[in-house]
C-alpha cells in the first residue's frame, strides 16, 4: 500500500479571516501583500506557490475580509460571459488561474476590473510570465501584475 502524500488533518469548515488566520514566516510576506486593497499598485495581483502550501485558504481569507467572492478555474470556465461585467467592480479571487481555459472571460474580468475600480486576485502554483497564454493582451496585464510567493508549511504552521 502506498504512503500517502500528506498528513492527514482536520480543516476548518468554514473560511478563516485573516484575524483567525496563523501567521508564520511562511505565509507571512504574503499577507501582507494582499492583504491592504489601497496599497496593490495595479487592480490584479497574483499569488503563486507549491500545492498544498496554503493558497486556496489565504484566497478564501481575502475574499472574507474584502466581501469577494473566490471562483475556481472551472468556474470561470463555465461562467456565462455577461455575468463578467457585473463580478468585475467588486473583489474577486480566481483560485488555480493558471488552469482557466477560457482565457477570453480571464482578460474579460481583468479589463472590466480595471474600468470598474475592482480587484482580482488570482492563486496560481507559478507566475504568469510561465503560463501558456494565447492573448498577448492578457499576458502583458498578467505579466504587469504584483507577485507575492507562498512557501510551503513550516513547522509553525503545520503545529497550529
Amino acid at each position: 500500500m502506498p504512503k500517502p502524500g500528506q498528513i492527514p488533518l482536520p480543516f476548518p469548515d468554514r473560511s478563516l479571516s485573516f484575524a483567525e488566520m496563523t501567521i508564520t514566516d511562511a505565509n507571512r510576506a504574503a499577507i501582507a501583500a494582499v492583504r491592504r486593497l489601497e496599497r496593490w499598485p495595479y487592480h490584479v495581483f497574483c499569488l503563486v506557490g507549491p500545492g498544498r502550501s496554503g493558497l486556496s485558504t489565504l484566497a478564501l481569507a481575502w475574499a472574507h475580509d474584502c466581501q469577494g467572492q473566490v471562483f475556481s478555474a472551472q468556474d470561470l470556465d463555465q461562467i456565462d460571459a455577461s455575468l463578467i461585467e457585473d463580478m468585475a467592480s467588486g473583489n474577486i479571487a480566481i483560485d488555480r488561474a493558471d488552469l482557466v481555459e477560457a482565457q477570453s472571460k480571464l482578460l474579460h474580468l481583468v479589463s472590466s476590473a480595471e474600468r470598474l475600480g475592482g480587484h482580482v486576485l488570482m492563486t496560481a502554483s507559478r507566475s504568469p510570465a510561465h503560463w501558456l497564454m494565447t492573448s498577448r493582451d492578457l499576458a502583458s496585464r498578467l505579466r504587469s501584475a504584483p507577485i507575492a510567493e507562498l512557501g510551503p508549511p513550516d513547522e509553525p504552521l503545520m503545529r497550529a
